[in-house]
């Protein structure tokens, strides 16, 4: 900090100022209420990890399905599969809701309502990838005869 002595001098002081915080009632547009309901947490309840698997369990779900139809095939596996692997990997990750893993099961008609919203994202990834394989004219490639 610069300070000017009677003398006129210029003279350069390390201490630092003390800072003196607001109160903290006043600190917050809603002073009334608890510290408890002022307090605001930072990311997420989920670890990382955590995160990823619900985040990515699905699509890669979808992979691993493609995956395992491959030796069924009649056609060596080449890279036309790998490109329909990423697409249906990324499709599935748009298209799919997370997995919630810390929900509790609940009722008969929660489980058919989930069941049935499952059912109904699978066919729009599957009716994506159609859709996408047929404007690229790519159908041929994967042909069943």
């Amino acid at each position: 900090m610069l300070q000017i002595d009677a003398s006129g001098e210029i003279q350069l002081t390390t201490q630092p100022e003390a800072v003196t915080w607001p109160y903290r009632e006043t600190v917050s547009a809603l002073s009334s209420a608890s510290v408890q309901q002022k307090t605001v947490r930072l990311g997420s309840v989920e670890s990382a990890p955590l995160t990823l698997l619900n985040n990515w369990l699905r699509p890669a779900a979808a992979v691993l399905t493609l995956l395992l139809c491959l030796p069924f095939s009649h056609k060596p596996a080449g890279p036309e599969y790998g490109a329909l692997a990423l697409m249906a990997l990324l499709i599935a990750r748009l298209v799919l809701s997370p997995l919630d893993l810390q929900r509790a099961s609940g009722s008969a008609e929660q489980s058919r309502q989930e069941l049935s919203r499952l059912l109904l994202e699978w066919l729009s990834v599957l009716g994506l990838i159609v859709i996408i394989g047929a404007c690229l004219r790519v159908l041929p490639l994967f042909s069943r005869t």
